[in-house]
């Protein structure tokens, strides 16, 4: 599988200026400075997928079956492609406080989605994120 990077870098480079982009590991593309309740997010080249590390709450895999069925035959073009695509859709989405994490005490794990799908009101216990810090619970 070819890497991601050499495709999503100069995208996000175009989109993201601000970010930072050292190159001192071969499989990190890029990390994004995150308020200290949520710390910096990440995006990792994994060949058919993208990892993006959100500070210290979580990880969401991005794989080229995002939004689309699983297809056997495409190409491995195709796939870094996709998962270029869904990478950047995700960000967009992050940075602009549609996507959240909230932790689920209880269950000893985090989830990550829109915001729309986020509980409420949050149980006793939980947390929610934004990309601009800790989210108050919505009201019921």
């Amino acid at each position: 599988m070819p890497p991601l990077k050499p495709r999503l870098l100069p995208l996000l480079r175009q989109h993201y200026p601000e970010a930072r982009y050292d190159g001192s590991d071969p499989k990190l593309i890029v990390t994004f400075a995150g308020p200290p309740e949520v710390g910096d997010l990440q995006v990792w080249d994994d060949g058919d997928e993208a990892t993006m590390a959100i500070g210290k709450l979580t990880h969401v895999h991005i794989t080229a079956y995002e939004s689309l069925p699983y297809d056997p035959n495409i190409s491995e073009e195709e796939i870094a492609k996709r998962v270029t695509e869904e990478v950047l859709k995700f960000l967009e989405g992050f940075f602009a406080e549609r996507i959240v994490v909230w932790t689920e005490t209880a269950k000893k794990i985090a989830s990550v989605g829109s915001i729309e799908a986020m509980p409420v009101p949050l149980p006793e216990g939980d947390e929610a994120f934004s990309w601009k810090g800790r989210l108050h619970p919505k009201a019921g």
